[in-house]
């Protein structure tokens, strides 16, 4: 659920990709330290006074509820922590397309990552274990992108390596809806979509397509 300052910007981006972004920018406020911790409560929508377009704030008013209802269902999928108010609708600040917004959220992953020497290795990884059960099991994240106006979703992962390390992976409607019905395969779901690291470089995980 890290593409400045302009609301729709998950915690995603809470590093420098947290608010310049290249590719996210959420309306939420950055900085705010309680956007970094793992949900404790229910309150995981993104406020709507953090939202800059009106097409946002329509979309938060009418699936709020949801969106809290989400963030504990994506609580269930064990080892993923979901942040607290970052499930909101994003829009990538490379295109500034405001109306083209994307169902997204921040996700901590818990436990210790092995087997893999390079950072997008890592990268590739986590979203190989942690992507499918999210599309699998989370019924309320189809409900919400069956809205028209929804282009697609918007996950950052994030993770402890000898530090701290995040992905930014944007999917696209229409590519998920054809894996969901058996038309492209798991690792041609991921090539499809967009990564980026905090910092808005793209990076091409189509290179590390080797399941782990």
């Amino acid at each position: 659920m890290q593409r400045l300052s302009i609301l729709v910007v998950l915690s995603l981006f809470i590093v420098s990709a947290c608010a310049t972004a290249n590719e996210k920018n959420v309306q939420q406020t950055v900085g705010d330290s309680s956007t970094q911790q793992s949900a404790v409560s229910n309150d995981y929508a993104v406020p709507e006074f953090q939202y800059t377009t009106q097409e946002g704030i329509k979309l938060n008013a009418m699936y709020n509820t949801k969106l809290n209802d989400l963030g504990l269902e994506i609580k269930k999928i064990e080892p993923l922590a979901p942040r607290i108010r970052t499930f909101g609708f994003y829009y990538d600040n490379k295109t500034k397309e405001k109306n083209k917004l994307y169902l997204g959220f921040d996700c901590d992953v818990g436990g210790t990552i092995t087997g893999a020497d390079s950072y997008p290795l890592r990268a590739w990884n986590i979203i190989f274990k942690n992507l499918n059960p999210v599309l699998i099991k989370s019924k309320i994240l189809h409900q919400i992108l069956q809205d028209e106006n929804i282009q697609g979703l918007v996950i950052s992962f994030y993770w402890f390596f000898e530090g701290s390390e995040g992905i930014i992976l944007w999917i696209e409607k229409k590519d998920i809806e054809q894996y969901m019905q058996n038309k492209i395969i798991y690792p041609e779901l991921i090539a499809r979509s967009t990564t980026t690291r905090l910092d808005g470089k793209i990076i091409n995980l189509i290179l590390f397509q080797k399941a782990p």
